[in-house]
């Protein structure tokens, strides 16, 4: 679960901006281990104008996960920093995580600075049983970094392969000490190597949705169409949507319009994900879904997905490929594994314009869903949205309502809760939102 979030000089948030799923008000609704000294929230929601900040805010985290899971580099060429004074391009950006990890709460986070590729420092700490697990800061003077770990549970022959692993990142300026350590080996039984590793696996479970994302985070789906239409048929219903079924459509691999070098490597990462003889992936090409996979031959093949609607004439089904629908049909197809896995499952999922191309009931329905069937579930929505209907004391508590502003004249973007204003008239949120009584609003000549 993520209790807070805070970045500082990334893109528009030029100073520090800070996501809380702390309760900063009275209630107990909408609360994980509500019961304990700290219970976290399980929504935020955040509005704001159009280039305003939301969409950065969601960027700066997928961005600082991609790096710790080594698909983002540290490097000069694509500074993400605040560009507008020249002071903040030569300072560092700084990414900030607090987790709770089955009972252990961890603080994790970095500073890049970016115009010298450098990690300027690194941290992990429990902070419940107030121990730092492991620091780094670069030491200008000797041009390498100064370490601290704690080492209290290590053998001896740990310790020394520790000290190797140390002497080798002394000099890894681009790199992240988490994401090195978690690649390397030690006893199962270490605590250090264990919470590492926790931390490490939370950020690999973090799934982030953009309004443009390619490739479908369909981790449920599986080969059996029984399944498939299990987990979609009841969400169909419940969005009365007119699909029957989803039928998969076995298509020549030939046929799909990669070149043979990106057919090779969706084949090696399959191959590299193939434990059980159960690797697939979702991509969408060109408007049409199609699920990937090994045969008993270890040769990639494809199905496409296609969705089954009823005949009223014989009962019998006409075939449809997902660019054929409605823009909101297909946004409902992409999100609804991310609502099914959020109502049984642990996990936190960041949805970048959840609204977009629904229907407001229905953008409001997901999330009433969400909160209603996942209780007593550690499982956290993060969205941000324009959906006026969401702003309702009766479905979300007003620390669960964040705003964006972009402050003129110099474009720097601010994020805070509702909570922060005394709201007198609950039933009037959406009406003084629109007045600008929050601010979060475009300020336009009219």
């Amino acid at each position: 679960m993520l209790y807070r979030y805070i970045v500082e000089n990334f893109k528009s948030f030029r100073d520090q901006a800070e996501l809380a799923m702390i309760p900063s008000v009275g209630g107990c609704s909408h609360l994980i281990d509500g019961d304990t000294n700290i219970p976290v929230l399980k929504t935020a929601v955040i509005y704001g104008a159009n280039a305003s900040g939301k969409s950065n805010l969601v960027r700066s985290m997928a961005f600082a996960r991609d790096l710790i899971l080594n698909k983002e580099k540290v490097n000069g060429v694509s500074n993400p920093c605040y560009r507008l004074d020249q002071e903040s391009m030569n300072r560092p950006t700084v990414f900030h995580f607090e987790l709770k990890i089955n009972e252990a709460l961890y603080q994790y986070g970095f500073s890049i600075l970016f115009s010298k590729s450098l990690v300027t420092e690194e941290w992990l700490y429990e902070i419940i049983e107030k121990k730092p697990l492991f620091s780094r800061a670069y030491n200008e003077a000797k041009f390498i970094y100064d370490y601290e770990f704690e080492t209290d549970d290590l053998s001896e022959e740990e310790r020394n392969r520790m000290s190797v692993y140390m002497d080798d990142l002394k000099n890894a300026k681009d790199r992240l000490v988490l994401t090195e350590l978690a690649q390397k080996k030690l006893s199962d039984e270490v605590s250090l190597w264990n919470r590492i590793n926790e931390v490490y696996t939370w950020f690999k479970k973090l799934t982030i949705i953009f309004p443009n994302t390619r490739f479908n985070l369909l981790t449920a789906v599986v080969a059996d169409e029984s399944k498939i239409n299990n987990l979609y048929k009841d969400y169909f219903r419940l969005f009365n949507l007119a699909i029957d079924n989803i039928h998969l459509n076995q298509v020549p691999i030939a046929m799909l319009p990669l070149n043979q070098e990106t057919l090779a490597e969706i084949k090696s990462d399959l191959l590299a994900k193939d434990t059980k003889g159960d690797a697939r992936g979702m991509i969408n090409l060109r408007g049409h879904e199609y699920l990937l996979e090994l045969d008993e031959l270890g040769d990639l093949t494809a199905k496409e997905v296609k969705f089954c609607h009823l005949k009223r004439e014989d009962g019998g089904v006409a075939d449809f490929s997902k660019w054929e629908e409605s823009d909101g049909t297909q946004r409902l197809f992409d999100l609804i594994p991310a609502l099914a896995r959020l109502v049984k499952q642990e996990g936190v999922w960041v949805i970048d314009e959840i609204d977009r191309s629904l229907h407001s009931l229905v953008t409001r329905k997901i999330i009433s869903f969400f909160l209603k069937e996942s209780q007593g579930i550690r499982s956290q929505l993060i969205c941000t949205t324009h959906e006026q209907l969401l702003l309702d004391i009766s479905l979300l508590r007003t620390d669960e309502i964040w705003l964006t502003q972009k402050n003129s004249p110099d474009e720097i973007s601010e994020l805070y809760p509702l909570a922060k204003y005394k709201v007198k008239f609950p039933e009037n949120i959406e009406k003084n939102y629109l007045l600008g009584r929050y601010r979060g609003i475009p300020v336009l000549d009219d």
